[in-house]
C-alpha cells in the first residue's frame, strides 16, 4: 500500500512536469519541486529520478524512514510501527549496505532487501548531490526526528539548510521568513 501510493505520486509530479515541459509560457529550464512533509519525500524521490527538475525546496522533511518511525515521538504510534531493537538494527544494517550499493550501481541495478528502501528519500540522496536543494526543518520536530533531517542533509551533500524554531506543525508560524527564503533561493538558482 505505500510503495504504491508512493510510485502514483512520484509518476504524478512527472506526469506534471511533462505537461509543463510542453507549455510555451513555461520554461522548462526553470522547474522546481517543492515538497512538506510527507510531500518533501516525494519531491526528493522525484528530483532524484528526473534530470529535468533543475531545483528542489523539502520543508519539515528528511530520510530514512525506518529511522524516523524508530526515533520519533509519533509517527511509530499513529502508523502502527512495531520493531524490536534488534529488528531494528538489522534493518538498518541492510540499509546501510543497500545504499552503498545504490551509491556504486545505481537504484535500478541494485535488488532491495525490502520494499520500502524503494520509497525512502534517502535512496536517491546520491542523486541529488551537487545540485540546487533547500532544506527547511523545525528545531523541535516531533514527527521528523534532527537526526534523520541531519543525516539526509549529509546524505545529499550538505544543501543548504535553515532551522525555525518551532515543531512539525508550528513551522508555519515563521511562513512569512520561510516564503522569502524560499523565493531567494529559487530566484537566485533559476535565474528568475
Amino acid at each position: 500500500e505505500w510503495f504504491e501510493s508512493y510510485r502514483i505520486s512520484v509518476i504524478d509530479v512527472r506526469q506534471v512536469i511533462d505537461w509543463a515541459s510542453g507549455r510555451a509560457e513555461i520554461n522548462k529550464e526553470q522547474i522546481a519541486v517543492f515538497g512538506l512533509s510527507f510531500g518533501g519525500f516525494i519531491s526528493a524521490i522525484t528530483m532524484g529520478v528526473d534530470k529535468r527538475i533543475r531545483a528542489g525546496v523539502f520543508v519539515a522533511s528528511g530520510g530514512n524512514f525506518e529511522k524516523i518511525a524508530w526515533l520519533s515521538k509519533t509517527f511509530g504510534t499513529t502508523t502502527g510501527y512495531s520493531r524490536t531493537e534488534a529488528e531494528y538494527r538489522h534493518s538498518q544494517s541492510c540499509y546501510a549496505q543497500y545504499l552503498k550499493q545504490v551509491a556504486e550501481k545505481g537504484f535500478e541495478n541494485v535488488t532491495p532487501a525490502e520494499k520500502g528502501f524503494l520509497t525512502d528519500p534517502m535512496t536517491f540522496a546520491s542523486y541529488l548531490r551537487k545540485r540546487p536543494i533547500l532544506m527547511i526543518n523545525a528545531l523541535w520536530d516531533e514527527v521528523i526526528p534532527r537526526e534523520t533531517v541531519i543525516d539526509f542533509w549529509e546524505a545529499c551533500g550538505k544543501p543548504a539548510i535553515k532551522w525555525f524554531p518551532g515543531r512539525h506543525a508550528t513551522i508555519w508560524l515563521w511562513y512569512p521568513f520561510i516564503s522569502r527564503k524560499i523565493g531567494r533561493f529559487l530566484k537566485s538558482t533559476l535565474e528568475i
